[in-house]
Formats: C-alpha cells, sequence, structure tokens
C-alpha cells in the first residue's frame, strides 16, 4: 500500500489535517476494502438429500487501516509534548456520532462506517505506527446519485446487488388502479390514475405520491414490496409511460 493515500472520515482528511499542525500521517496498509459478495445461509435437512435454502446473507464489513504518525526525527521532551497533541487531534478527527463516510483515494467511493477502535504496535516519543478499525454495518462500497430508465423491459444499474431506487413514472391513460412489477413482484397502486399523471416511488422509504400527495391507504396488499432493482432487472408497469428510476449506485 503506497503511503500517499489519504483517508477522509466524515468529510475530513485525517492526512491533511495532521500535515496542516505540522504532523505526517502516512498509511502502511489497508484490509477489508475489497468486494465482498453475498453468503447462502442453508440448514441441513435429516433425512433428506440437500440443503434447504433460507436465505441470502449480507455480512457487515469491518475495515482496518495500518498507519505510521510521524511528529519529530528524533525523541525528545518537545517531541513527546508533540507527540500527545498529535494524538489528541487524530482522536477528535475519529470519534464522531453514528456512521459516518470512510473515504479512502485509491477507491472510487465511500463507505458509511463507525470508528470501533485503535491499538498501537509500537511507540516512540516522536512517532507511533497502530491500527485503527471502522465497522460498516452495511458492507456497500457507495457510489454516485444516478439515473436510468429501462429498454426492452430491462433495467441497467451501476451495481453488482440491488438497489433500493426512486422510481419517477409518468402515465400515458387513465386506469382504476396501476401496478409495477419487477423481477416478478408485483406492487399495486389500488387507486384511479389519470393519463399524464405523476407516480413517484420511493423504495427505501417506503412511500408513494401520486401527483405529489402522498398516497398511503391504497398501496398494494400486506406483505407486497417496494420495489428493488439490479443490473439486469425485469420491468412491466400498466400503465404505460414514460419512466425512470434514480438510485445511488452501491457494490459488495
Amino acid at each position: 500500500m503506497a503511503d500517499d493515500v489519504d483517508i477522509r472520515f466524515g468529510g475530513e482528511s485525517i492526512n491533511q489535517v495532521l500535515a496542516d499542525e505540522g504532523y505526517e500521517f502516512s498509511v502502511n496498509g489497508i484490509t477489508g476494502d475489497r468486494l465482498l459478495g453475498s453468503s447462502l445461509e442453508v440448514a441441513g435437512q435429516p433425512g433428506r438429500d440437500g440443503d434447504r435454502l433460507i436465505d441470502k446473507n449480507l455480512p457487515s464489513r469491518t475495515i482496518t487501516v495500518t498507519y505510521t504518525l510521524q511528529v519529530d526525527k528524533e525523541a525528545s521532551h518537545e517531541a513527546l509534548e508533540k507527540h500527545a497533541e498529535a494524538e489528541q487531534i487524530l482522536a477528535g478527527l475519529l470519534h464522531r456520532p453514528g456512521l459516518a463516510e470512510l473515504e479512502m483515494s485509491h477507491r472510487d467511493g465511500y463507505f458509511r462506517a463507525e470508528f470501533e477502535g485503535a491499538s498501537k504496535s509500537s511507540d516512540y516519543a516522536h512517532m507511533h505506527q497502530g491500527t485503527l478499525t471502522f465497522f460498516c454495518p452495511q458492507p456497500f462500497l457507495y457510489g454516485s446519485s444516478l439515473t436510468t430508465t429501462i429498454a426492452g423491459g430491462l433495467v441497467a444499474v451501476d451495481s453488482n446487488y440491488y438497489v433500493e431506487p426512486v422510481i419517477i413514472w409518468t402515465t400515458n391513460q387513465s386506469v382504476g388502479a396501476a401496478w409495477i412489477e419487477v423481477d416478478g413482484e408485483r406492487l399495486t397502486i389500488d387507486t384511479g390514475i389519470s393519463s399524464g399523471q405523476q407516480i413517484r416511488i420511493d423504495s427505501q422509504r417506503m412511500e408513494t405520491r401520486i401527483g405529489g400527495v402522498l398516497n398511503v391507504e391504497n398501496i398494494g396488499l400486506p406483505g407486497e414490496p417496494y420495489p428493488v432493482i439490479r443490473d439486469g432487472s425485469s420491468i412491466t408497469r400498466s400503465p404505460g409511460g414514460s419512466i425512470e428510476f434514480r438510485y445511488q449506485a452501491r457494490h459488495i
């Protein structure tokens, strides 16, 4: 790992803030930042051949950064004081409430992480080497907010996993009820829809607006899912009309 990797946490560059104070923070290595993939959860079935698939597990992610913090060229009483000050600055940069964006200049995107803790592997008056640990309950490497449409009934998404889109759908005819089906899963809007009316389905917030008005009572049936999409998902809907998908790129 090159020592020119820049670590940003909560919007602030650890490297730059310490450099501005006259100290040198350099990265020695990073682990846990590579793509993970999902794993299958299965249960054994005594007396039968094979196992029963329960679901896919999406694991959490732990990222560790090994680093060197240099405050002076050689050990001295003055270096010891500088060292204590540098450690206070580093602690202030790391301790943030809740999840914060963790960016690393060698990765195109960011993780949502909470600082878990620090440890030292060597400690001298003028410098130390240590490890920073960040915990990501969701393992995604997040990217830009993007917009896409469908072609031939399929949607193209910059992700290797499912994303929760905001769907903007302008209908081309009046119907007594509308529905959209993604990969065979249907969401029904059981209310009258006029031609040219805009339906806005926000899958992350699990809300639907019709003509800008929040629609609560007439959305599907209990247990019907809000649409999630991945690259190549198939889309059908009634009625037709223009449709676009707004989402945040993410990879595992």
